[in-house]
């Protein structure tokens, strides 16, 4: 048996995201590079009892799976951000919008008329190489760095229309933790804050054809975990930190 080695490690594969659709399921292949600058992000589907690479940009993180189509995102050069769509028994993906700004990301559909789009967006004036200003709570996450003034942003795309709406977007300090989406709308935990964030975000639903959000449970009630569709009701998981119990929300 021979010593495992460093560069072994560049063949470890993760797989995860998966999403089926009658008898193909896609999931995310995560690979590190073997130069060691960052990951190699691509789709696989399995059919057949076989696994195949789906895409090949390099940069799929997130997705999602509309029918036999799959909708995903790829950074192009360092301004713009192109969304892409391809189905599952082609080689090679469409283009269906170029964004102007960097960073967009698809997390989930709805009702498979609309897309959700996540983006991160920094609100600080300055930045310097030399110190990192430290004006908010939290303002470093595992995983992610500094997130100081880092705020998470959330899109939907009109399939139908290919029109793009920002959602809170009359806050800039709004920033979104969690969403989930049941019976064709979009519930959203999230908070508006500028020096300390609190622990547990406010609940909104959110109606995907026009923007409108509807304010469930204010913040700092409780830490919702899960939000879903069960006998024709939307139920979460909620935690007040003394039980966790399940509750029916709408």
């Amino acid at each position: 048996m021979e010593a495992v080695k460093a560069e072994d490690l560049y063949q470890v594969v993760s797989l995860g995201n998966l999403q089926a659709n009658g008898q193909r399921a896609v999931l995310a292949r995560n690979q590190a590079k073997a130069d060691g600058e960052g990951y190699w992000n691509w789709l696989d589907v399995f059919e057949n009892g076989e696994l195949k690479r789906l895409t090949t940009l390099g940069q799929e993180k997130s997705y999602a799976l509309v029918n036999n189509s799959v909708y995903y995102t790829a950074q192009e050069g360092k301004g713009n951000c192109l969304l892409y769509k391809q189905e599952l028994d082609q080689a090679s993906p469409a283009k269906v919008a170029d964004f102007k700004e960097a960073g967009y990301q698809v997390i989930n559909s709805v009702a498979g008329h609309y897309l959700l789009l996540s983006r991160r967006v920094d609100l600080a004036e300055k930045k310097s190489t030399d110190y990192q200003v430290l004006d908010e709570l939290p303002y470093y996450f595992n995983g992610q760095g500094y997130i100081n003034k880092l705020r998470d942003r959330l899109y939907v795309w009109d399939l139908a229309e290919e029109k793009l709406t920002e959602l809170f977007k009359d806050d800039p300090n709004f920033t979104v933790m969690e969403t989930f989406v049941a019976k064709e709308k979009v519930y959203v935990v999230g908070v508006s804050y500028q020096t300390r964030r609190p622990f547990d975000g406010a609940v909104y639903e959110v109606d995907p054809s026009t923007g409108d959000a509807k304010l469930l449970l204010p913040a700092g009630k409780a830490e919702v975990s899960a939000i879903f569709a069960l006998k024709n009701q939307v139920y979460g998981f909620a935690n007040t930190h003394k039980k966790t119990p399940i509750a029916r929300i709408n």
